[in-house]
């Protein structure tokens, strides 16, 4: 099989029920991943931000926003549920600032930081809000909980500049992202 083919079977903006994109995505990816597929819809139940992709060691997922902005912010909610299945609840925010070269190791940086976050301070990210591109700087405001109080399935060790993109398609933004778990 071709490691690069949709998992999800949805393109941005399409519609299809959540049980045939499952159904679709069974023959791809195991049990847990399937738990976090479920989990990945934010707002609206006919749209997600982001698909899983078939990889042989690590965690492989785009994310889409008809804005830059948004297209980083489905990146960290697609990071943050790679790792747990369960609604992480709002209980503390935090401002954070980062910035890149360019938009690919801004995107790298931003998800850093996240990361930094849950392994320095155990908070793991509920929300992202209020998030501002410009000039190479994101800044935004996270919301989330301490990290000990959910059940982690998986390990992200890194994010990785491995087939890392970040490209405007007509309407929409699009990232790909590769974790290394």
């Amino acid at each position: 099989m071709d490691n690069t083919k949709n998992l999800s079977e949805k393109n941005f903006g399409a519609t299809k029920s959540k049980t045939a994109l499952l159904k679709n995505s069974k023959e791809f990816l195991g049990t847990s991943t399937l738990k976090r597929l479920k989990s990945s819809r934010r707002n609206n139940e006919d749209f997600v931000g982001w698909k899983y992709f078939k990889h042989t060691a690590d965690i492989k997922f785009q994310a889409f926003g008809k804005t830059k902005e948004e297209c980083y912010v489905n990146a960290g909610l697609a990071f943050v549920k790679s790792m747990v299945d369960e609604d992480v609840k709002s209980v503390k925010k935090k401002k954070i600032k980062v910035k890149g070269n360019d938009d690919v190791s801004l995107l790298y940086n931003f998800l850093e930081e996240l990361l930094v976050l849950l392994d320095s301070e155990e908070f793991v990210v509920s929300k992202i809000e209020k998030m501002k591109i410009d000039s190479g700087k994101l800044s935004c405001e996270i919301s989330g909980d301490k990290a000990s109080n959910y059940e982690f399935h998986i390990d992200v060790k890194a994010i990785t500049y491995s087939e890392m993109f970040v490209k405007k398609e007509k309407s929409k933004y699009v990232c790909q992202v590769v974790l290394d778990v």
